[in-house]
């Protein structure tokens, strides 16, 4: 039998990959009995041990569905594990010659990423494997997704397991569940939370035997000083609050209330109760404490301190306080560097048994500086881009993948510990779950193999192993939708215009107040932006609205085009729908809110009866694939409620508009 050998078979790439000596033809060994997984050793087996009793089944399942079929004629096809201490960590090699195949690894984690890309390999000739040799083991210890559950937004049970099996065959090892609010159920305080839908602490455990099955730590991400205003926002709570008040940011915004008093015995009372009942649900060995962004810290309660103390002394006493609770509980604590780098100072007094975590999400704004100096202070560290999904609509392709590449590229040159690409849902998710995939798939590529997977399209991979499309649309169409923020000529910190103009940060009663309210959010981004010294002009030139709408047409006549064979396929091809409408959507809003004041009053009213139709298919289609993938509840409604305010603005006007006709 004779096949071509593709230019590159498994995705990551591998570290090296060993054909047949040059000038000799490339041969493929057939590989279509049923498949046996046996052991070469002892320890071998004994590195998978702690894992459920049918793990080795469910890996010949996987296995065996990435053929078409077994010939049940055919020899047995074994793939014999072998231990190999020499193998790094992590790492695994495969020889496949004449009629055997061996996996060596000196881990469990290397056994499992083998049979991954054993799996790929099968899927490129059904039946038959190529004669080869790889090498291969990470560049980076740890490759991490953060997933945004506190925004409201709570998968269910089974969306996360998807995620996780997603993940796992991207040979992603760290998955951060980020909570915030009453994300997760509480038995101490559910008097305060009666509506939510919390994730429970059941689900929480089956979730991380799930993810400790594919080699991945399950690590909590719980807020414990900023971003609290849900916590705040109950009466009991507020007295916690740094400026129970609230303090404006940028005048002319509503106040924040967000953040902890960390000299108020009563604050780390509430933080200990909280991680004593969330943490021994998870078997990581490390907990995300968060700490960024407390924006009133120090403008507050604590604005007028005696002599000698310091907002770092107080910040970093606290810090030490809340990394005890977590210690008792046999973890380490991760916390977020923006506060750091803000005090520089505190750079040098940090505890050793701690991670920082380094977050910057525009590709504009490089990773090096902060490297370098959390590297000299031998701190250990992670960066941490973004998939530009959130505040986006459909993502910003162009400055995602500028963004993990940097990341990846600076964690590498100055020994970080790994890589965390985030996915968050800032003001709502509008974004579905497709738009962040790319993000992931570049984001394990290159952390797992720099060099090998700079230049490698994350589309093919999509398309083969998640979309199974075979007319190779739609990974190649989730990426290109993502840029459609290039039509709008503008710069916005961590957001595009279009999402901007349709949320409820913005309010249009004129054009001149449209503006206005455009402007002093565009200051609330860059002074959250902090510690990185950019400050982009908000329009370079016209919004591009004709060439957006032909860009967007021709996007749906490609999608129209796709032959995706995944099991959830039809809901993924509502969710494109979805995101194209909205994002036309946004488009001709803010052409109308340009043209306020101008427009004579019968075309202004067909105008907004056009968008107050096509708001309400787009709101009953978000409604729809909201209840697909996760729970029904309050957080339904919180996601949806810029749309509903939209809708409601919408047919306000209408009414002033026959009102006065």
């Amino acid at each position: 039998m004779e096949h071509s050998t593709p230019a590159w078979l498994i995705y990551p790439q591998p570290q090296e990959i060993a054909y047949r000596p040059d000038g000799q033809q490339q041969t493929w060994i057939d590989f279509s009995g049923a498949i046996e997984i046996v052991f070469g050793d002892q320890k071998a087996r004994s590195l998978l041990e702690d894992l459920s009793d049918n793990w080795i089944d469910g890996q010949l399942a996987r296995l065996e569905t990435a053929r078409d079929g077994i010939d049940r004629h055919a020899e047995p096809a074994v793939i014999r594990m072998v231990h190999a201490p020499e193998c790094p960590d992590q790492g695994y090699r495969i020889d496949i010659s004449d009629g055997r195949v061996t996996l060596q690894a000196s881990s469990g984690a290397g056994l499992f990423y083998g049979l991954i890309s054993l799996r790929q390999l099968l899927a490129v000739q059904p039946g038959t494997l190529p004669v080869l040799t790889i090498e291969d083991h990470p560049d980076l210890a740890t490759r991490g997704v953060l997933i945004d559950i506190g925004r409201g937004k709570i998968p269910t049970l089974k969306s996360l397991y998807e995620l996780i099996d997603l993940l796992a065959d991207l040979k992603i090892n760290m998955v951060q569940l980020y909570m915030e609010g009453y994300s997760f159920a509480f038995q101490r305080y559910a008097e305060f939370f009666p509506d939510e839908a919390p994730i429970t602490a059941e689900e929480i455990r089956l979730l991380d035997r799930y993810a400790r099955n594919r080699f991945i730590d399950l690590v909590p991400c719980q807020n414990t000083l900023g971003h609290m205003e849900a916590w705040l926002a109950v009466p009991e709570f507020n007295a916690l609050a740094e400026a129970p008040e609230g303090l404006p940011l940028v005048p002319g915004l509503p106040p924040q209330v967000t953040t902890l008093d960390p000299t108020d015995p009563g604050s780390l009372e509430l933080v200990m109760n909280l991680l004593h009942e969330l943490l021994p649900n998870f078997t990581a060995n490390w907990v995300n404490i968060n700490f960024d962004e407390p924006i009133e810290l120090g403008l507050g309660k604590n604005r007028d301190l005696p002599d000698g103390v310091s907002i770092s002394r107080i910040f970093l006493d606290y810090l030490g306080q809340v990394l005890s609770i977590v210690r008792s509980h046999q973890k380490k604590g991760m916390t977020w560097s923006d506060f750091l780098f803000r005090h520089p100072e505190l750079l040098y007094a940090l505890p050793k048994d701690m991670i920082v975590l380094d977050w910057n999400y525009e590709s504009r704004t490089p990773f090096e500086p902060h490297a370098r100096e959390l590297a000299e202070h031998g701190i250990e560290f992670m960066l941490c881009p973004g998939t530009s999904s959130w505040n986006s609509l459909a993502g910003r392709t162009d400055n995602m993948k500028a963004n993990i590449l940097d990341a990846a590229e600076q964690a590498v040159h100055y020994g970080a510990r790994g890589l965390l690409v985030t996915d968050w849902g800032d003001y709502g998710h509008w974004q579905v779950p497709p738009v962040s995939l790319p993000a992931f798939a570049y984001a394990a590529a290159w952390s797992w193999n720099l060099a090998g997977n700079r230049d490698h399209d994350a589309a093919d991979y999509l398309d083969r192993f998640v979309f199974q499309d075979r007319a190779k649309v739609m990974g190649r169409f989730w990426q290109d939708l993502g840029n459609y923020y290039t039509f709008e000529n503008a710069k916005i910190h961590n957001m595009t215009l279009t999402f901007l103009v349709l949320s409820p940060l913005t309010r249009w009663d004129t054009r001149e107040d449209f503006t206005a309210r455009l402007n002093l959010y565009f200051q609330l981004l860059h002074a959250l932006a902090g510690t990185f010294n950019s400050l982009p002009t908000l329009l370079e030139s016209e919004y591009d609205f004709a060439g957006l709408m032909t860009y967007l047409e021709e996007l749906q006549q490609r999608l129209e085009k796709h032959e995706m064979q995944c099991a959830n396929c039809h809901h993924v091809y509502r969710e494109a729908i979805y995101t194209l409408q909205l994002v036309r959507h946004g488009a001709k809003f803010y052409q109308l809110a340009l043209q306020m004041g101008v427009l004579e009053e019968p075309v202004l009213k067909a105008k907004l009866v056009a968008l107050l139709d096509d708001l309400g298919e787009i709101l009953d289609l978000f409604q729809e694939l909201w209840a697909v993938r996760n729970r029904i509840g309050v957080s339904v409604n919180r996601n949806a409620m810029g749309l509903n305010i939209l809708l409601a603005k919408y047919r306000q006007l209408l009414d002033h508009q026959q009102a006065e006709s």
